[in-house]
């Protein structure tokens, strides 16, 4: 897997080129300059490593609509994409299923949007007051209402009862799973703040994380975004 631990001490160089690498033996594309990408996006500043395969960029003022991941699964980022540190409006980070995730991967096999705050709630649970639906007891320590909507999304949403894990607003750690016949085919998501002015969402496969890996997911997620953002 891929490590996302970069020192402060790089050295950022910034050309523009014409044309880019590609490693024939992947057809990934190979930077010309070395070292991260340095990103600037809301009140923090993003690292991308220079390995890192899936990545789309979305800068304030490209006016491009949002691509899927099929489109962005190989895109990479360089150094010499900007001449100097692009201020974006998000950052995408997609990734193969689990059973296909390489080296060059961001190494949990979930989607993820980066993206400065909207006025909207700090995560899944703070979209609802949850006294006011029917909870029943899931497994590994989850509740669940099958009542619940998230704007216009119908959803199942699992709220962790253990006390070792809340999110930065104070809430606990809830995942919405859209609804669909086949419980094992459902796609689920959540979103946290990990530092001020920054909104983090991501989506996975119940087929790639069952309920029993729900919590280490968030917190292994939690710790490779905490890599990437420096400030």
């Amino acid at each position: 897997m891929i490590s996302l631990r970069y020192g402060a001490g790089f050295l950022f160089s910034f050309l523009v080129v014409s044309a880019c690498g590609l490693n024939r033996s992947n057809n990934i594309r190979e930077c010309q300059i070395e070292g991260p990408t340095q990103i600037s996006i809301g009140n923090a500043t993003l690292l991308v490593p220079p390995d890192l395969i899936g990545m789309d960029i979305r800068v304030e003022n490209d006016g491009k609509q949002f691509r899927g991941p099929k489109k962005s699964k190989y895109t990479k980022v360089c150094p010499e994409d900007y001449d100097s540190v692009p201020k974006a409006r998000q950052v995408s980070i997609y990734t193969p299923k689990k059973r296909n995730l390489k080296e060059f991967n961001f190494p949990v096999a979930v989607d993820l949007l980066i993206e400065a705050s909207k006025p909207t709630y700090s995560s899944v649970y703070g979209m609802r007051d949850w006294q006011d639906f029917d909870l029943e007891s899931a497994s590994d320590g989850f509740v669940v209402t099958d009542r619940a909507n998230v704007g216009m999304t119908a959803s199942d949403i699992y709220i962790y009862q253990g006390d070792d894990v809340t999110l930065p607003a104070g809430d606990p750690l809830a995942i919405g799973c859209y609804k669909s016949p086949n419980e094992f085919a459902r796609n689920c998501y959540n979103w946290f703040e990990p530092v001020d002015g920054i909104l983090v969402s991501y989506t996975f496969s119940r087929k790639d994380y069952p309920i029993s890996e729900w919590v280490s997911l968030h917190g292994r997620i939690e710790a490779e975004v905490s890599v990437l953002i420096v400030q």
